[in-house]
């Protein structure tokens, strides 16, 4: 059943991790935390929506703690390893207004999702499609009109300006960085 205050959040819902995975039999799952400086703050946000394709958001209850590989979470009423297996690929979020300020340079992961990225030179690179999470850093995916895609490891040297209300951000080309693609 979806809460009708769901049909409010619409782009306000920040996903904080993905279910990877159900974990033992009792409908308990694995959650890749998308925040590791924070992999609490998704268990310890009041609202937490269950999302997937093609359907509305879905608010949950549920419990978890820590461990090195994520969050364990369960979530009410998933009582089975089937269950929580068929949960596999999708995202638990939280509403914007439940998570505390950003500083002026942070950034949610969704709040870069289909920014244009453009090279200091000005030409057009693409959007940003994906992400990749790496143990040093994320990696933004961003692809062109081709359809092909460069990886550019999000940090502050490589990525100089992200401008939200202009739906953009820099890239900084290093060597090799930006390959160039053959028709």
């Amino acid at each position: 059943m979806t809460s009708p205050k769901a049909k409010d959040q619409g782009d306000n819902l920040i996903p904080l991790g993905r279910i990877i995975r159900a974990h033992g039999v009792h409908g308990a799952t694995v959650v890749q935390v998308y925040n590791p400086e924070n992999p609490l703050g998704l268990i310890s946000s009041p609202r937490v929506w269950l999302l997937a394709p093609e359907e509305p958001p879905r608010l949950v209850n549920l419990t978890g703690k820590a461990a090195s590989f994520g969050l364990i979470v369960k979530i009410k009423h998933v009582t089975n390893r089937e269950a929580a297996q068929a949960l596999k690929g999708r995202e638990l979020a939280v509403a914007r207004d439940d998570l505390e300020p950003l500083a002026e340079d942070e950034f949610y992961q969704s709040d870069l999702l289909n920014l244009d990225a453009f090279l200091e030179t000005g030409q057009r690179l693409g959007r940003v499609v994906n992400f990749l999470a790496t143990g040093a850093s994320l990696v933004l995916v961003i692809e062109d009109e081709a359809g092909w895609e460069n990886l550019v490891p999000f940090t502050e040297e490589l990525v100089p300006e992200v401008d939200l209300a202009a739906g953009r951000l820099t890239v900084l080309n290093a060597p090799g960085l930006i390959q160039p693609k053959s028709p």
